[in-house]
């Protein structure tokens, strides 16, 4: 059965981290200029934003959490969407 508990993005941090998983080291976050913009869903699945250089347009990627292991994956491609709209649309459409 899968988890249909909420998860703030503070506590997917800090079991992420304990997992020993390097997904929210403030490097990788600064090497990617990733930016979290929307909360995780009851599916665990929550949106970041990221660009190479500040000059660049920010791109949106849908990723989602894994409670039983704290890993952070990506649903689909990498910057897949161009805008955040379409990044939220896209995520009430997934089916898993």
């Amino acid at each position: 059965m899968f988890n249909t508990k909420r998860f703030t993005i503070a506590q997917i941090r800090q079991h992420n981290k304990a997992a020993k998983q390097h997904w929210f080291d403030e490097r990788s976050m600064k090497y990617f200029n990733t930016r979290i913009e929307i909360e995780p869903d009851e599916n665990h699945i929550f949106i970041t934003s990221e660009t190479p250089d500040d000059d660049t347009p920010r791109k949106f990627s849908l990723r989602q959490y894994h409670p039983r292991c704290g890993m952070v994956d990506t649903l689909g491609e990498f910057w897949k969407y161009k805008t955040l709209d379409e990044a939220e649309d896209a995520r009430k459409n997934v089916t898993l």
